[in-house]
C-alpha cells in the first residue's frame, strides 16, 4: 500500500489505492510506427517500425505528478521500445485483486488499435484505468464500449490525466501543478536520437483548415512564458543530458517578439545548461533577423510547414487570406529557406499530397524546388477534425 501521503493529498492514500500505477504508451499497430507525441495533436500514423518517435511526454508529466505526491509508478512505452517495454512494465509486478490502476495514452489516428489492445491487455482488470489522448471527447462511446470502467480525459497534457487517477480514489484537494516539475523522462525512453520535448506554446491562431493542432484550443494561442521555458530547459539539459532539446510550439513563429526573447534569453544560459535545439513553424512570417537569434541561442534545425505553392489550395485551406497573399507565398517561402541555409540551419520542409490535381500534379516541381535547401517531407492530407480522421484510419485509410 502507499504510505506517507499527507494533506491536502491525503485523500489518495485512503487505503484503496494501491501501486504501482501503470502509466502505458501502447505498442503501435502491426506494421505501422504509432507517434502519440502528447503536444496537442491528433498523433501520426507512419509505415514500418522505424518511423519518427517523440518520447512520450504526457505520461511522462502524469509520471511526475504521482510522483510528486508520493504515488508508486512503473512506466512502460511499448510503442518506442516493443520488446523491452513490456519487459519493463509486466515483469515481476505485484498480483493485485482486481488489477492495477493505470493511465493508458492513445490517439485518434490509432485509437481502434490502441482500445483494441487495452481490452485485451486490461480488460479484466476492475482498477480504476484513465484513458488519456486530445480530442477524446468526440469519442466516449467507443471507449466506454471497449473499456467500461475507463475515466475519460480529453487532453494532450499527463497532469489532468493524473489528477483524474487520483480522484477516482476520493482525492478532491490535490496541490497546485508545480509549474517547475519536470517530466519524468527518466522512467520513459528518450531513443537513440536523446530529444527530450520542451513544451513552448499550445494552439495557434492561424486559419489553416488542414491542422490538427487547434483542435483543443480552439485557434487560440497558449504560450509558457518565457522565463519559465528558459529556466525548463536549463534543468531539463541539467537533468537528462540531452543531445538535444526540441521546443514543442506548433507555430513557434506566429510571435515574433516573444519567440526571439526566448531565444535571447536562451543564450544568456551558461554554457553547461545548453544543448542545441530544434523547432517548428511556418515560414513566411519569419524574417531574417528571427533566423539570426534562433541560430546564435544554440537553434540547429528547423521543421517548416510550407505545405504547396498553389494558390488555390492555399486561399481555400485558410492558409493564406486571399489571392494576392497567395501570390507572394511562394517568394516570402523562398527567401526564409534561402536565408536559412546560408545560416546553417538545417531544414525539413513539409508539403501536402492530395490538396487537388492541380497542386498534386505540382508537387514534385515543388519538392525539386525546395530540396536544394534541406530534406523535404511530402505527407498525405488527412482531416483535421478527430472524428473524420478516425472514420478514415478506421476504414483503413493511408497513414497519417
Amino acid at each position: 500500500m502507499v504510505a506517507g501521503l499527507e494533506s491536502p493529498s491525503a485523500a489518495a492514500n485512503d487505503g484503496r489505492l494501491r501501486g504501482p500505477v501503470l502509466l502505458i504508451n501502447p505498442p503501435s499497430p502491426s506494421g505501422f510506427t504509432a507517434n502519440r507525441e502528447g503536444f496537442g495533436g491528433l498523433g501520426t500514423l507512419t509505415a514500418g517500425r522505424r518511423g519518427f518517435l517523440y518520447p512520450d511526454a504526457a505520461l511522462a508529466e502524469a509520471a511526475a505528478r504521482l510522483r510528486s505526491l508520493r504515488v508508486p509508478v512503473r512506466a512502460g512505452d511499448l510503442a518506442m521500445q516493443p520488446w523491452r517495454g513490456p519487459v519493463r512494465l509486466f515483469r515481476r509486478l505485484p498480483e493485485l485483486d482486481g488489477g492495477h490502476p493505470a493511465i493508458l495514452h492513445v490517439a485518434v489516428v490509432s485509437l481502434d488499435h490502441d482500445l483494441a489492445w487495452a481490452k485485451q491487455t486490461l480488460g479484466e482488470w476492475s482498477a480504476p484505468l484513465v484513458v488519456q489522448g486530445t480530442a477524446l471527447a468526440e469519442f466516449r462511446s467507443e471507449i466506454l464500449a471497449a473499456l467500461p470502467r475507463a475515466t475519460i480525459v480529453s487532453s494532450g497534457r499527463g497532469v489532468p490525466a493524473a489528477d483524474a487517477l487520483l480522484a477516482r480514489f476520493g482525492a478532491t484537494r490535490l496541490p497546485l501543478e508545480n509549474e517547475l516539475e519536470l517530466p519524468a523522462f527518466d522512467l520513459l525512453p528518450l531513443g537513440r536520437a536523446r530529444r527530450v520535448p520542451l513544451w513552448s506554446g499550445f494552439g495557434c491562431t492561424l486559419a489553416c483548415g488542414y491542422c490538427p493542432y487547434v483542435v483543443d484550443t480552439n485557434r487560440q494561442y497558449f504560450p509558457n512564458a518565457v522565463e519559465l521555458v528558459t529556466r525548463r530547459f536549463a534543468a531539463l539539459v541539467k537533468a537528462f543530458r540531452p543531445k538535444r532539446v526540441v521546443l514543442r510550439d506548433p507555430n513557434l513563429g506566429q510571435d515574433l517578439e516573444r519567440s526571439r526573447s526566448l531565444f535571447e534569453s536562451l543564450s544568456r544560459l551558461p554554457a553547461r545548461d545548453r544543448v542545441p535545439f530544434e523547432a517548428e513553424s511556418r515560414p513566411d512570417g519569419l524574417t531574417s533577423t528571427w533566423l539570426e537569434a534562433f541560430s546564435r541561442a544554440g537553434g540547429v534545425e528547423l521543421k517548416l510547414g510550407i505545405e504547396s505553392f498553389d494558390p488555390e489550395f492555399l486561399v481555400s485551406s485558410g492558409r493564406v487570406p486571399d489571392a494576392g497573399a497567395a501570390s507572394d507565398y511562394r517568394q516570402r517561402c523562398l527567401e526564409v529557406v534561402t536565408a536559412a541555409s546560408n545560416m546553417g540551419v538545417a531544414l525539413r520542409l513539409f508539403l501536402l499530397r492530395g490538396s487537388g490535381a492541380a497542386a498534386d500534379g505540382a508537387l514534385s516541381g515543388v519538392a525539386s524546388e525546395l530540396s536544394p535547401f534541406g530534406e523535404v517531407v511530402i505527407k498525405d492530407l488527412l482531416p483535421a477534425n478527430p472524428r473524420e480522421l478516425w472514420r478514415r484510419m478506421h476504414r483503413g485509410g493511408s497513414s497519417a
